[in-house]
């Protein structure tokens, strides 16, 4: 009876684990109106701004190829497509 209930505890806690929590992050950043989306640059030189646009500061760092996490994207100068926050907190980038 007892590898019975380890082995459903088991099952339930893989469940939880698997299917809520991912429920419940996606639930978090929407409603904070920020989102994790990954972007793949294919540049070897990437300026990295202190702000959402063109008009902002280069924070001294640049980066090449590579994949990037975004958290938010607002609108500026110099994209139209947006920029992207990284989650580093290096900068934004477009």
């Amino acid at each position: 009876m007892k590898k019975l209930f380890k082995a459903m505890l088991a099952v339930t806690l893989a469940f939880l684990t698997v299917f809520i929590t991912p429920v419940r992050v996606i639930a978090e950043a929407a409603a904070s109106k920020t989102y994790i989306s990954e972007v793949k640059v294919g540049i070897g030189d990437l300026n990295i701004r202190t702000g959402p646009g063109s008009n902002y500061s280069k924070t001294g760092f640049f980066t090449g190829r590579g994949c990037f996490t975004i958290l938010q994207v607002e609108q500026g100068p110099g994209s139209d497509s947006g920029w992207g926050r990284l989650k580093s907190g290096a900068g934004w980038i477009s």
